[in-house]
């Protein structure tokens, strides 16, 4: 790994851990964990089906940093703590939900560009 590939992905993950704390910030914390999860799952699906697969500061950075499954579970166990059990599941499957719809949806909009 080259210092330059390395400095690449790290300015990759500092735009986006920066836009996610923005999101959330922004509005509930946990809507936006899901707005930029979404967002994340379409652009990791619209990189992997082009040729933009091997940036890895996309990939590996920008995409690495604005997803966060850990801070998912993070707001599941914290609603299942408080007994708000119907939260925590709802929370999961909206996410998944939205994230798959976003990764599907970007690859066919880019299999129908090519």
């Amino acid at each position: 790994m080259t210092s330059s590939l390395v400095l690449k992905i790290s300015l990759g993950a500092i735009i986006a851990s920066l836009l996610r704390w923005g999101f959330q910030s922004a509005s509930n914390p946990a809507v936006g964990l899901l707005i930029a999860n979404t967002i994340g799952c379409f652009i990791i699906g619209f990189a992997t089906k082009s040729q933009w697969s091997s940036q890895s500061w996309l990939t590996v950075g920008f995409c690495g940093a604005l997803t966060s499954f850990s801070a998912l579970c993070f707001h599941v166990a914290t609603a299942i703590n408080e007994a708000n059990y119907l939260t925590g599941l709802y929370e999961t499957f909206i996410t998944i939900i939205f994230c798959s719809i976003a990764f599907l949806l970007s690859r066919r909009v880019r299999w129908r560009t090519s």
